[in-house]
């Protein structure tokens, strides 16, 4: 019976019986060739006649957990692999911004750069590029960001730059785009190696590549699904000097790893460098050979990200006071604060739109400029959005469901108004109930470990492909307690046809005040396997709980 779980799993997502068993058994044989990325081959060989010549090579990546890790690969390829005269440059949030900036390349210009190859940036800073090629820069773009539009609609793509290796590219044919800007920097370092005959197991750098993908939040399936499960397995024997410092740190057991230490655990302590220092600390980290400085660059992170997370609570406190005071029934909401640290309202403005299933833009104000960063729920295209109303915006850019900002303060009531006015077009106030969606209703002799392995076939879990929210009904309460070191947490053991199952659900209680031992409950949630001192027990982390109708 759990196969037939697990097959209406399958279909309900979209996938096909002939697709079944690629899904659920994805092979690195079945990615896409590196050389299909568009520029790809054209540029990898500029590269090795640039190392051939003894030139200085940059690159220049972002302060984000992608940036970060698409930097690290592409330096460490180039550098310890290849032998390349190679320099990594990370923008300082505060002093440069997102991207490339003119303070960026002069520093590269100073210290004598002659090609910069850009990662997880530099799509849209075309007339930079121009700009910098008068000065004798050359440069290779890799990016997958959104691509910057003209009157019509049409994709621009720099003219300047040698080449620009993107999944999107309009005259590319690259059948997957979604990729991260680490593993467009992976794919392109394997073509470089292929143009090159370099001996090297390109697969070193999964484990980065997985981290990466996670964290940038890009859809699990497809190509990502096959890198992801691979850099898993990856993560779970690395080398890695940094990355077993973080788990050192942060108290993981290696073998235990899952997408969850990515997006709320590594990744965080990575981003917190960048968000309220500098991202290079993070880069030396995933760079480093030394035990010894691995370990005190992973303290320093952990204590970076304790202190982001406490400015996190601070300041979200003050942007629901704002909120409070909006319309309810507002399609987008838009907020600003004064000196608002601009690592922390990318973090402000998620958990603003989850609370609320709407799209949130939270700013930063300072010396007459708003920096904003918003993200927003599915049905509303941020970058697309902003994209519409460019001609009001300093600079933009980003994805469907998260993307950053910045314009003139004194334009901010405009800006707000077209973006509230774009949102409306795109929801109806029904569209903000919160909805939660059941994937199967799970009949009593399918509460099994065996049913729970079949789902667990699933994984990696993540965006575009979360874990299913099963039902089970009519299940009868035999002890509810709280647990954790505030209470914080609840849980309960119920009973279903006679079989026992644990209950458990995190920080916060769902809707289940006047429930007691003999109630019978509906529940749903996400059906696992507990192990705990080689015992596997099943449980459930439910997400919302009513009495049995």
């Amino acid at each position: 019976m759990a196969d037939s779980v697990i097959e209406h799993l399958l279909l309900k997502r979209g996938i096909l019986e002939a697709q079944h068993q690629d899904f659920l058994n994805p092979e690195l044989i079945q990615l896409i060739e590196p050389r299909m990325l568009h520029d790809s081959v054209g540029a990898a060989q500029i590269i090795l006649e640039a190392i051939a010549a003894g030139k200085k090579i940059f690159i220049h990546g972002d302060y984000d957990v992608d940036g970060v890790c698409a930097t690290a690969i592409m330096w460490d390829f180039l550098y310890r692999v290849v032998g390349a005269d190679v320099h990594p440059l990370i923008p300082s949030r505060f002093d440069d911004g997102y991207g490339l900036s003119e303070s960026t390349l002069d520093q590269i210009v100073e210290e004598g750069g002659e090609l910069v190859i850009t990662v997880d940036c530099g799509i849209r800073d075309n007339e930079l590029i121009k700009q910098y090629q008068k000065k004798g820069l050359e440069f290779i773009i890799t990016d997958h960001h959104s691509l910057d539009t003209d009157d019509k609609g049409n994709p621009i793509v720099s003219e300047s730059a040698l080449a620009v290796v993107h999944p999107s590219h309009p005259d590319g044919k690259y059948e997957f785009p979604q990729l991260s800007g680490t593993a467009v920097a992976w794919k392109f370092c394997a073509q470089i190696a292929n143009e090159g005959n370099v001996d090297v197991d390109m697969n070193r750098y999964l484990d980065l590549v997985a981290m990466a993908t996670v964290c940038d939040i890009m859809p699990l399936h497809g190509q990502n699904r096959i890198l992801v499960r691979e850099g898993l397995n990856k993560m779970r024997k690395t080398t890695n000097v940094g990355l077993k410092a973080l788990m050192r740190v942060t108290g993981v057991n290696q073998q235990d790893i899952q997408t969850y230490h990515f997006g709320f655990v590594f990744g965080p302590r990575i981003n917190a460098a960048g968000r309220l220092d500098t991202a290079m600390t993070a880069l030396r980290l995933l760079s480093t050979q030394s035990f010894d400085q691995a370990d005190k660059l992973a303290l320093e992170l952990n204590r970076l990200n304790t202190e982001r997370q406490k400015l996190t609570q601070e300041l979200l406190e003050e942007a629901s006071a704002q909120i409070a005071g909006l319309e309810s029934e507002q399609s987008l909401y838009f907020v600003v604060g004064e000196d608002w640290p601009e690592g922390i309202i990318g973090l402000i403005s998620g958990k603003l739109a989850e609370k609320h299933n709407r799209p949130v833009i939270v700013g930063s104000m300072q010396d007459g400029v708003v920096t904003a960063s918003g993200r927003s729920p599915k049905g509303f295209h941020l970058a697309e959005a902003l994209a519409n109303i460019g001609d009001k915006l300093d600079r933009y850019g980003g994805h469907a469901q998260a993307a950053g900002l910045s314009f003139q303060a004194k334009n901010q009531k405009e800006v707000q108004e077209a973006l509230v006015k774009l949102a409306k077009e795109a929801f109806k106030s029904s569209d903000f109930d919160p909805e939660l969606e059941i994937d199967i209703v799970l009949e009593p002799e399918e509460i099994s470990i065996a049913t729970a392995e079949q789902i667990a076939q699933l994984e990696p879990f993540g965006m575009g492909n979360p874990t299913p929210s099963v039902m089970i009904r009519n299940a009868e309460i035999i002890k509810c307690r709280t647990i954790g070191n505030q209470k914080q947490h609840m849980k309960l053991i119920v009973e279903v046809n006679g079989k026992r199952l644990d209950v458990i659900h995190f920080n916060g209680f769902p809707s289940w005040e006047g429930m007691q031992m003999g109630d019978r409950v509906d529940l749903v949630g996400a059906l696992e396997i507990n192990e705990w001192q080689g015992r596997r027990n099943l449980q459930i982390k439910i997400m919302d709980i009513r009495k049995a109708e």
